[in-house]
This record gives structure tokens, C-alpha cells and sequence, in this order.
């Protein structure tokens, strides 16, 4: 049901060039997690999206409209303002979100891997979540207390049929990202925590009018959302 009601429009919108971002909100143990990702026997809303992605029926149609998808995977978390990358094969290196004057806010040195079908995506799931565990295990001691960021890219070619003098096909490209996050326990990170709180400063002001630039920059988190919570992009809570 979430998934119809949520997860396939966002979906819909991602091909046709709209980019969206689905954040879990809540207390721990509210089934944030599970919502999201699920387990085999019941996936979440990530896993539908990534089967709506690559199944073949759906490919069939796009195919049949003249489009080609690709697909990049990252794996972000957020720890006490440390960023931390999951599709890593190594140790993760120091990373710091940066603003660029066209493309917004980005990660150098983000890992972001190139996704053949949906079980290239599940391996990358698969693998995200137990460095996501181990790191639970052995630096903060509760995943409840961090949170993550998924985020897939997506560029969709189309070719369509050129207009009056000119023969032939003309190809457009659209890009946009699908971002789904699941946000720490409010319980367990409490009002002194500065990404949930700035959080929800920029969403309160976003709803008013426009956010101060610095807020913006207050948190990783914040900064990491920007193009989506306040560019050309869908959003839900």
C-alpha cells in the first residue's frame, strides 16, 4: 500500500526528468526501516521501485516509447555530522558535501555505482546494510542513532520523432534523482540533535516561504537534502 500510494508516482516522476525524495520520520521502532527496505519474503517501498525499475514489463513500455534508462546506486550515513559511505569497498574516505553553482550540492569521492538490473541494486543493498550493522556494532553502538541517505540517479534518454522539415529521431535526456531517507529515532536522538532539528527548522520555514541560506548549511543532513527539499523535486514525509 505505501507503495502504490507513494513509492510508484515518485517513480513515474523520476522518469519523466521530476526528481523526488521520500524521508521516514518517526520514533524508533516505528518501522521506519522495514517500511522502507523490508525483507525478502516482504519488501519495503525501495525494493518495489527498484523491481518497477528493471522489470520486464516495464521495460517493454519504455522500450516501446522510445526510452533507455540508466541507473546509479549511493549508500550514504550520517553520524554526528560524520558522513560515512556504505557501497565503500574499502575504508571510507573523509567526506564533506560541497555546493557547485549548477548541480547543487554534491559528495566528492561518494561512491555511486552502476546498477545493470535489480539484482545488481539488491547486492548493493545487501552490502550497505552490513556495513551499516557493523558499524552499529562497532562505533556508536545503536543504528537507531545514525541516519541514511539512498539515493538513486537516474538518466533517461528518449527519442522522439523530429518535426516538420527535418527526417529522422532527436534524442532527450532526462536526469533526476529518486532520494529516500531513513532518518535516526527521534526518541533516541532527542531536541539536541543538530540534523533533526535543523530538519525540521527548514521544513517548518519552507512551508512559510523560503529558508535562510546559512540553515541550510547549519547540517550535513540539510545540506545533503537541499536539492531536494528545495529544487525542482517532489517531496514526502
Amino acid at each position: 500500500a505505501v507503495y502504490e500510494e507513494l513509492g510508484a508516482p515518485m517513480l513515474a516522476d523520476a522518469i519523466n526528468g521530476i526528481s523526488s525524495c521520500l524521508l521516514a520520520y518517526g520514533q524508533s521502532s516505528a518501522g521506519k526501516s522495514h517500511s522502507l527496505l523490508g525483507y525478502s519474503d516482504d519488501p519495503g517501498v525501495v525494493p518495489h521501485m527498484v523491481d518497477g525499475l528493471f522489470n520486464d514489463e516495464e521495460e517493454e513500455v519504455r522500450e516501446a516509447n522510445g526510452q533507455t534508462v540508466r541507473v546509479w546506486v549511493s549508500f550514504l550515513e550520517l553520524h554526528n555530522e560524520r558522513l560515512r559511505d556504505l557501497l565503500c569497498l574499502g575504508e571510507s574516505a573523509a567526506l564533506e558535501p560541497r555546493e557547485h553553482p549548477t548541480i547543487g550540492v554534491f559528495v566528492p569521492n561518494l561512491s555511486e555505482s552502476y546498477a545493470d538490473s535489480a539484482m545488481d541494486v539488491q547486492e548493493m543493498l545487501d552490502y550497505a546494510n552490513k556495513q551499516r550493522a557493523l558499524g552499529a556494532q562497532t562505533l556508536h553502538g545503536h543504528g537507531s542513532t545514525s541516519h541514511s541517505l539512498i539515493t538513486f540517479r537516474l538518466e533517461v534518454s528518449e527519442e522522439r520523432e523530429r518535426i516538420r522539415a527535418s527526417k529522422g529521431k532527436s534524442t532527450r535526456m532526462l536526469r533526476s534523482t529518486v532520494t529516500v531517507v531513513d532518518l535516526a529515532g527521534s526518541v533516541d536522538m532527542g531536541p539536541s540533535d543538530a540534523a533533526l532539528s535543523t530538519l525540521e527548522e527548514v521544513i517548518s520555514q519552507l512551508s512559510d516561504g523560503k529558508p535562510r541560506q546559512d540553515l541550510w548549511r547549519r547540517s550535513y543532513l540539510t545540506m545533503l537534502l537541499r536539492n531536494a527539499l528545495g529544487g525542482n523535486c517532489r517531496t514526502c514525509i
